[in-house]
């Protein structure tokens, strides 16, 4: 159990030093660096990219965690192996839907062009207010 913890607690340090110096909000309310329009679009962006690259990874490594542990205490039972395998089918189909969404909208955006008529070469999911 002190393993467990120590792994759980030790992913999630990592996940603070991993941050940029940056926060979800790239402006600020007052000084100099003012919150423009465009800082919508990359606080959107922010929020996307926490949650793809950041949040999913560390509960999908929860849930096969708690799968393992469920299929560990089943003893053979069939109910529970039945629960452990619908949890496992729900991770894999969700990290599915989860990424796949996500190539679709770039290949669709990169089929209609949206690089070439919006400026944004480096591409449509880099936003840059500058």
């Amino acid at each position: 159990m002190f393993f467990l913890s120590l792994l759980f607690f030790n992913s999630f340090s990592g996940l603070v030093l991993a941050q940029e110096n940056r926060g979800l909000v790239p402006c600020d309310l007052t000084g100099e660096d003012r919150c423009t329009f465009c800082d919508l679009f990359v606080l959107f962006d922010n929020v996307v990219d926490f949650l793809l690259l950041r949040i999913i990874p560390i509960l999908t490594a929860a849930m096969i965690a708690v799968g393992g542990f469920m299929y560990v205490i089943s003893q053979g039972k069939p109910e529970m192996l039945n629960k452990v395998r619908s949890l496992f089918t729900a991770v894999v189909i969700g990290l599915l839907i989860t990424y796949s969404a996500w190539v679709i909208v770039n290949a669709f955006l990169m089929i209609i062009g949206v690089q070439d008529w919006t400026g944004l070469r480096e591409g449509w999911w880099q936003i840059n207010c500058e």
